[in-house]
Formats: C-alpha cells, sequence, structure tokens
C-alpha cells in the first residue's frame, strides 16, 4: 500500500473555517479547478429523513455531514453543550454559536430538535429508540406542530425524552449523534427552507452546492464534483476500484473499523445438504486466500486469533477445489461494482472452477429463490458487529436465518447487546462462529480495507481520519 505524497500529518483542511467565522458558506471561484468524486449509485442525495439503503452512501454522508457532537477540535460538532439524564431518556443540549447555515443565519434549536426526532425514525436504531410523541412527524405539517418529547429553551436550546427498548439508550444516541456513527448517523436539516433547486439545506462540513444532480464541494479553492455512476473508471477520486498506473492508494488503518466480507447462503434448492454448502465456503475462501495481494485476509474463522469471539476449535478451510454445483448465482450489494477487486475476485473463481456463474447486484424484495448466496458486508469495531446489528431487523434476513435455527437464536443475541452499543463478549460471539459452522450458514470470506484512490494530477486527495470519517486534504 503507498503512502501519501503529503506529509501523514498534515491537518485536513480548514473547511470549517466558513462555519467560525459567522460568515456562512462561501462559494469556490468560478475558475477553481474541479475534480471529480465517483460514488457507484444511481443517484445522491443529502436528507436525513430517509433510509440509507445501500451502504455505499456513506462514502459521501461521512465526507460532508457535520455531526452533532464531536470530540476531534479540527472539526467541532453542532452542540457545544450537551448532557443525558442518569437513566439516559432525556438529553438537554445547545447548538453551538458558530454553527450556520449556508447563507449565515444560525442553526437554532429547533432545527437541531426537530431534525434529531425525525430522522432517527428513518435510521435502523429508530425501532429501539425514539422521540416520545413524535409520531406525527410523518405528516406534511410537521415542521409547524409540537410535540410532547421535545421542548424548546431559548433559540439555541432544546430538551428531548426519549422512549426506548434498550438498556443503554444514553450510549445508543449519543453513538448516533456522533463523528464516527455509520448506519445510524444523524444530522441537522434546515426547517421550512428549499433551495433553488427544491432540495432540503443541512449542515455539513464543507462549503456545498447542488449542480444538477452532482454535488459541488469547495474545498479550499478546488471543486469536487460528487457524482453517482454504477461505471466510475474516469473518476479522479474513487472507492473499491482498481488503481490505475498514474493513481496513489490511501487506505485505513489495518486494525481499526475493519470490513468483513461475509457470505449468507440460501439453504434451499442444490444448497439443501451441509456438506454442498460446506464445499461451496472453502471454494469461496480459498478464491480470497489467493487475492492476497489485493488486500484480503482470510482467517480461520469469523474472528482473528486473539480477537473477541475467536476459537481455535472451528477451522472453515481454504481449499480451491470446485464444489458439486455446475451453477451458482451470487447476488451482492452495489457497494460492490463490476470493477472491484471483490467481484473480480468471484468472476476470476467462476472461470477457473468452469462453474456456470452469475454475479448480479442484490434488490430490495429479491426473493430467497433468485439466488444461492449472498455477498455482504459486517463491519468489526471494539468487539461488536456493527452492521450484523441490522440483520436482525431485515425481513430478507429473517427469512434466510428461519432455516438455521441455531444460527438465529446466536445472532439474536449478538444483535441484543450490539445494538445497545454494549462489547459483545466471548462466549456470545463464540456461539455466533459455531453456530454458522455447524449450519454453514454465515460464510466468513475474508477482511479487507476500504481503499480510496485519488489521481496524482490533482491537488488534493481523499483519505481517512483517526475515526474512520472520510476527509479532503491537500498535496504538498
Amino acid at each position: 500500500m503507498g503512502a501519501p505524497v503529503a506529509r501523514r500529518g498534515i491537518a485536513a483542511l480548514s473547511l470549517l473555517a466558513c462555519l467560525t467565522s459567522g460568515s456562512g458558506f462561501s462559494a469556490a471561484a468560478p475558475d477553481a479547478p474541479q475534480v471529480t468524486y465517483c460514488i457507484p449509485l444511481k443517484s445522491l442525495s443529502l436528507s436525513p429523513y430517509e433510509e440509507l439503503g445501500e451502504p455505499v452512501r456513506l462514502f459521501y454522508l461521512l465526507l460532508l455531514t457535520r455531526s452533532y457532537i464531536s470530540t476531534d477540535p479540527t472539526e467541532p460538532g453542532l452542540l457545544s453543550n450537551w448532557q443525558f439524564s442518569p437513566d439516559g431518556l432525556r438529553l438537554t443540549a445547545r447548538v453551538a454559536p458558530n454553527a450556520k447555515w449556508r447563507d449565515g443565519t444560525p442553526i437554532t434549536g429547533r432545527d437541531a430538535a426537530y431534525s434529531l426526532a425525525k430522522a432517527i425514525r428513518f435510521k435502523p436504531i429508530g425501532q429501539k429508540v425514539w422521540v416520545k410523541g413524535t409520531e406525527s412527524m410523518i405528516k406534511p405539517d410537521w415542521e409547524s406542530r409540537t410535540y410532547s418529547g421535545i421542548k424548546l429553551t431559548g433559540t439555541d436550546g432544546f430538551e428531548l425524552t426519549f422512549e426506548s427498548k434498550v438498556s443503554n439508550t444514553a450510549g445508543v444516541i449519543r453513538e448516533a449523534l456522533a463523528t464516527n456513527a455509520r448506519h445510524n448517523r444523524l444530522w441537522a436539516a434546515r426547517l421550512h427552507h428549499k433551495d433553488a433547486g427544491g432540495k432540503t439545506e443541512i449542515a455539513t462540513k464543507f462549503p456545498y452546492s447542488w449542480s444538477g444532480q452532482n454535488i459541488l464541494v469547495d474545498a479550499d479553492g478546488t471543486t469536487v464534483s460528487i457524482t453517482a455512476d454504477r461505471d466510475c473508471n474516469n473518476s479522479d477520486i474513487k472507492i473499491y476500484s482498481v488503481p490505475e498506473a498514474e493513481d496513489k492508494l490511501f487506505s485505513r488503518s489495518e486494525t481499526h473499523g475493519q470490513q468483513a466480507l461475509v457470505g449468507v447462503v440460501n439453504p434451499k434448492g442444490q444448497l439443501a445438504e451441509r456438506s454442498v454448502r460446506l464445499q461451496l465456503a472453502q471454494w469461496l475462501r480459498g478464491a480470497f486466500h489467493q487475492q492476497e495481494q489485493k488486500g484480503f485476509q482470510v482467517l480461520s474463522s469469523h474472528f482473528a486469533r486473539l480477537e473477541t469471539g475467536h476459537t481455535d476449535a472451528i477451522e472453515w478451510g481454504t481449499s480451491l477445489t470446485a464444489p458439486t454445483l455446475s451453477s451458482l448465482l451470487i447476488t451482492k450489494g452495489t457497494n460492490y461494482p463490476t470493477n472491484s477487486p471483490i467481484q473480480q475476485t468471484l468472476e476470476h473463481a467462476l472461470k477457473a472452477s468452469k462453474i456456470r456463474g452469475s454475479i448480479v447486484p442484490f434488490v430490495e424484495g429479491t426473493p430467497a429463490k433468485d439466488f444461492e448466496i449472498r455477498i455482504a458486508g459486517t463491519r468489526i469495531e471494539g468487539d461488536r458487529q456493527i452492521w450484523m446489528q441490522d440483520w436482525g431487523n431485515d425481513d430478507f434476513f429473517k427469512d434466510l436465518f428461519s432455516h438455521f435455527p441455531k444460527t438465529l437464536v446466536a445472532l439474536n443475541e449478538v444483535v441484543k447487546r450490539s445494538s445497545s452499543t454494549l462489547p459483545t463478549d466471548q462466549a456470545t460471539l463464540a456461539a455466533l462462529d459455531s453456530a454458522a459452522f455447524d449450519e454453514a450458514s454465515i460464510i466468513p470470506l475474508a477482511r479487507y480495507r476500504l481503499n480510496v484512490y485519488s489521481r496524482l494530477s490533482i491537488p488534493i486527495y481523499l483519505s481517512f481520519t483517526d475515526r474512520d470519517e472520510l476527509t479532503i486534504k491537500r498535496r504538498q
């Protein structure tokens, strides 16, 4: 993996100056250099009032959205003072004095509180924690209503009262408000206001505007045009792609926020027998084992040695011997585009083993009969399965795991702790690993890192902060 051109210690561009100066966001000069940052999607959206959908949306939301709270002095949050009640069911807070909208108008306590209360209902945690009395926020006039769980204190303060099904309500809400939130990330939107294109204005870390369907970001004199395209080959900045000769690679750390690739097996049809599922598991794992030069790491099971959940009693194997299958239909998320190492590894394995196979994007509502294995991602951080916790609320996964009763019981235990932001203990994770192996249900394929490619010819590059946020830095 290559090292950045600029010194690692150089600070991220100070794009928050527009916020702290009180002058609002400023636009880049008309003749400013422009670079493209492509996201493999059909379209972009900044609205906090919709489900995340494809995880690839995080590739621009983590770069743009300004979180409510932050421990990073170079990237202050929207709230300057906040605290939870001892039982975690009340949050009192004030908006930071320097938090402003693009035209310099201060962000109010009402903006922050109403945005938070509505947005949380569109996140996975919204099924477990929500602001009391906000059921009518789905109505068209929701911005003008009052709610029993929202109390405004002056122009910049508020108090929220939560209803909760989890044991650690404050931890769940705090994580969603913080800089390093992922699926549950919350950000503020301006009430009673639409921009010239009819889009909701949001609080961001960077000056931005819309140009048609693209988002233009003012990166200290360089305009970054964020665009959606299923084929990102010609982009100046991209993620999940094979590097071109002139590109320089910047990647996240080996140990923090690791990504884990798994295969969830459809136990119907030709994979009804466990022995066949194990053949498939070894073959898929062997395919990724042969591609270690692309950054994949294949473990003996779901967990690495010395990692919580690891046990020496389980060994999935990595033999590339082709399974006794004449055909195989694989589905995967659209965040693994056709030019990604993941897609290419699967295609190479099918061809080398002479298996008639197809790899198709997963579409919501896809019936289980339409594939044999689904390639999915989980995220391991601090002994918690960050993305796996959402499977417990997904009807698609519930249907699949109903055929794997031991896996379902073990997964529910992981979900119960992880969704409460509590570290998952050795016994709970080891039970999941054992159940997945006994039933050959969730196949551990590989660990990998998210890779960002930025052309050497452009004045800036995209990188990761220590907290796994995306940030723009200037080359030196």
